[in-house]
């Protein structure tokens, strides 16, 4: 294991003592745990706004299959009452033929 050297405030230094305490363990620990807690929530900042940039690029594609979806839901010839309502469920023998099955 590494030694790391810093210098902290007095009243830094007073809380992480108290907050050690606290949980009763030794100060190095404390400081180990804040370090490990601020490295986990690095990542997971860093894997959010990956998820939203992959988020990001698909969404308009993601709109169009939305808007097929809808427009054959909606199709107008559509001889059932069921399928005009978009209640599929309700009515199975009398369902769309251009229903996806």
């Amino acid at each position: 294991m590494n030694t790391v050297s810093m210098r902290l405030p007095g009243e830094f230094l007073r809380e992480v003592d108290k907050r050690a305490a606290e949980l009763d363990i030794a100060r190095v620990e404390y400081i180990r745990r804040a370090i490990l807690a601020m490295n986990r929530a690095f990542e997971d900042t860093k894997r959010r706004d990956r998820l939203k940039r992959a988020s990001l690029k698909v969404r308009a594609e993601s709109m169009k299959v939305n808007a097929e979806f809808a427009g054959i839901e909606r199709a107008p010839d559509c001889a059932s009452d069921a399928c005009r309502a978009g209640n599929r469920a309700a009515s199975p023998a009398r369902s769309c033929a251009r229903a996806v099955r």
